[in-house]
């Protein structure tokens, strides 16, 4: 048993440690890729600009919602699918498994609640083809990138993954 204050990774014995350690560089190379993608959707909005950009506007007679339907129909999507990382990231917390299995799944985890978050910044940019206005495209790209570094991984979460399976498999 750890008291609160001392280190969780004491409780582990070594080569739980040496796993730990080798796959911790493989999750923080993928997260730093997926949050360097957002940079990227930045520089490219950038280099097309507006005028490259696909203005979309409604024929006469239509009804003004309709030229802004594309970005109400992405926002909603956007919600329900950082709502639905936000819900994995927090299943994680939930071991079932040894430190191997623990590691694999917590980098399934990192990988599917990123890309999701990430594709929120996708919607941006799609939104700024379509309309060719940045002020959407950097709210959806801001949004993205605060989720992503709220859903950052950490490695005390891993750790503590891997110490409270140990604790529950010696049970």
């Amino acid at each position: 048993m750890t008291l609160p204050w001392s280190d969780p990774a004491q409780t582990l014995d070594e080569s739980e440690k040496l796993s730990i350690e080798r796959q911790w560089l493989t999750i923080r190379i993928l997260w730093g890729s997926l949050m360097v993608a957002l940079a990227l959707y930045v520089i490219i909005a950038h280099v097309v600009g507006p005028e490259g950009a696909a203005s979309i506007e409604p024929e006469p007679g239509d009804p003004a919602w309709l030229a802004h339907a594309p970005r109400y129909v992405l926002t909603v999507i956007a919600l329900g699918v950082l709502a639905a990382a936000f819900f994995i990231r927090r299943a994680a917390s939930n071991p079932k498994s040894r430190i191997n299995r623990i590691v694999g799944a917590y980098l399934s985890m990192i990988i599917i609640s990123s890309a999701l978050c990430e594709s929120v910044g996708i919607y941006g940019l799609v939104i700024f083809f379509m309309e060719g206005e940045f002020l959407w495209f950097y709210i959806f790209v801001g949004v993205a990138a605060a989720s992503m570094i709220l859903l950052r991984p950490r490695k005390l979460d891993l750790i503590d993954l891997a110490v409270r399976s140990k604790s529950q498999g010696n049970s």
